[in-house]
């Protein structure tokens, strides 16, 4: 029996207006509901951006359509990050919320240079950098074939097959006391609680979800408001900030899943490990059937602990409330091939690079972890025959590049290193270990301001404190060289400012009056 799923229609409005229509009327036809964003016409634009978060989360999967406008979007003044779109927000929304996307793109970016197109440029990027499949499309008709096509697959999928009341209200329990046993007090408490009889239907959807029931009390609304301010500094990697903006949304609403899970992600982050295992527990505890938590515990206990039997445990846990959830089938399909290929008695797999296992098992396995390996041993003869092999079947794979070129820079083979980094940047230019590696190639080239602008461009990347601090540390040691002391010290304060967690800002303010004491500035 199929039943109706409500899919997400998601692009700007007015050069889109014929795909919308499309798109509105093919879901129609295979029995769906389609939402889109008009539904919220006259809204508060604040008011739109919070309602589109939440309807997200009610959707079985989202159509978005990228054409060649940014499109319109909640300004500063509604409290909302500058330079976010509604579709973007709806695109973050689908992300954050596990909601299979399925993206279009419509037209192409001949000209990148206009402010516009050079967001959308970026916003594609981000898409593919993702690992979704993207559709490129020319008409009309072609786009609504290969919405047709995929609106079937959904049909055969067990996505549109939810769990029967009883069914989810069974696992619930289960869930609970798998993680906590079965004479736990957090059970017993949960079980007790006014209006949790498990018939209550009201209540099994809303364990489904990363929200609490009770949408409209004050206390929500603060907390909620809390928890975006933290999401913003969590996507600029202030995790340290972060975490205050959550502590106090749950001071208000200490029963709220997604900032438990948000919470335990930043201190997944700042590496405090047992307080990250804590929170995602407690989301867990709130809200049995919120993936997200599950596949962080996932990648907590594989990453960091390397327990590779709790991680199928929650794995195991996520796929039975979502049998097609990608994250954790991608995890299953990482720990499958990891057991199946053992080319190292121990692998040290960061999540990072679950796509590049996924998609280049034996290039990633059998020659980039050895050869990383006898990187670090000081073999770098070994190791940079072992990575180019890695390119040998993957010559356009901007991590084997990478790879590549620092190897080359700790022999000193400079001028090819950064020829090798030009690659990988060209390949990916959101990739700031690239950016770092090509940093320091231009360094030892004596390229000093090509070295600056290299590390510059790896801080404007969101992406791993680790990488950010190795920027920092090349464009400190590039400009002490040609005795700009007063802008490395006003550099590393401004990074200091935005990651106060870091701690390599006092090595580098004492490199740069050490620096000063061979040069000559204002610094005393």
């Amino acid at each position: 029996m199929r039943h109706k799923m409500n899919i997400f229609i998601s692009s700007t409005f007015s050069d889109l207006i014929q795909y919308r229509d499309i798109a509105r009327q093919t879901v129609e036809n295979a029995g769906h509901r389609p939402e889109m964003v008009e539904r919220f016409s006259g809204v508060d634009p604040i008011g739109v951006s919070k309602l589109l978060r939440a309807l997200l989360q009610t959707c079985h999967a989202c159509i978005l359509i990228v054409g060649l406008r940014r499109g319109s979007g909640p300004t500063d003044e509604n409290g909302c990050k500058q330079g976010d779109s509604y579709t973007m927000i709806e695109y973050f929304a689908a992300l954050r919320n596990n909601v299979p996307l399925f993206p279009f793109f419509v037209g192409k970016l001949n000209d990148a240079n206009s402010q516009e197109r050079l967001f959308i440029k970026s916003f594609r990027e981000d898409i593919i950098a993702n690992g979704l499949t993207v559709r490129k499309i020319s008409s009309v008709n072609e786009f609504e074939s290969s919405l047709s096509e995929i609106l079937n697959s959904l049909n055969d999928s067990k996505l549109n097959s939810p769990p029967s009341e009883r069914e989810l209200s069974q696992l619930n329990q289960e869930t609970l006391r798998y993680v906590f046993g079965k004479e736990s007090e957090l059970i017993k408490d949960w079980l007790t609680k006014p209006g949790c009889d498990d018939l209550d239907c009201h209540r099994q959807r809303s364990l489904m979800k990363s929200y609490p029931a009770d949408l409209t009390s004050e206390e929500f609304k603060q907390a909620d408001g809390y928890n975006d301010q933290g999401w913003l500094c969590h996507e600029r990697r202030e995790f340290a900030i972060a975490l205050k903006h959550y502590e106090s949304a749950l001071s208000i609403n200490p029963n709220f899943p997604l900032v438990w899970n948000n919470k335990g992600l930043a201190h997944f982050r700042l590496d405090q490990l047992t307080e990250a295992k804590n929170c995602f527990f407690r989301a867990i505890q709130i809200s049995p059937g919120f993936l997200a938590p599950w596949n962080n515990l996932a990648k907590l206990y594989w990453e960091r602990f390397e327990d590779r039997e709790s991680t199928r445990r929650w794995l195991d846990r996520a796929l039975a409330i979502s049998p097609d959830d990608p994250d954790a089938r991608l995890i299953t399909e990482a720990i499958r091939l990891v057991d199946e290929l053992k080319p190292v008695a121990k692998t040290d797999l960061d999540f990072r690079h679950l796509r590049l296992l996924q998609n280049y098992p034996q290039n990633f396995l059998y020659f980039m972890v050895p050869g990383t390996k006898a990187m670090e041993s000081g073999n770098f003869s070994e190791a940079l025959q072992l990575l180019r092999k890695a390119l040998i079947t993957a010559p356009h794979v901007a991590d084997f590049l990478d790879a590549v070129a620092e190897c080359l820079c700790k022999i000193g083979q400079f001028e090819e290193a950064a020829k090798t980094a030009i690659k990988a940047v060209k390949e990916n230019s959101n990739f700031a270990s690239a950016w770092v590696t090509l940093s320091f190639a231009y360094h030892g080239l004596g390229s000093i301001e090509d070295s600056i602008s290299a590390a510059r461009r790896a801080l404007q990347i969101k992406t791993d404190l680790m990488v950010l601090e190795n920027a920092i540390g090349n464009l400190t040691i590039a400009l002490c060289g040609i005795r700009l002391y007063d802008l490395a010290m006003q550099e590393i304060d401004d990074f200091g400012m935005k990651h106060p967690e870091s701690k390599l800002i006092h090595e580098l303010r004492n490199y740069v009056f050490q620096a000063v004491s061979r040069g000559f500035s204002k610094y005393p």
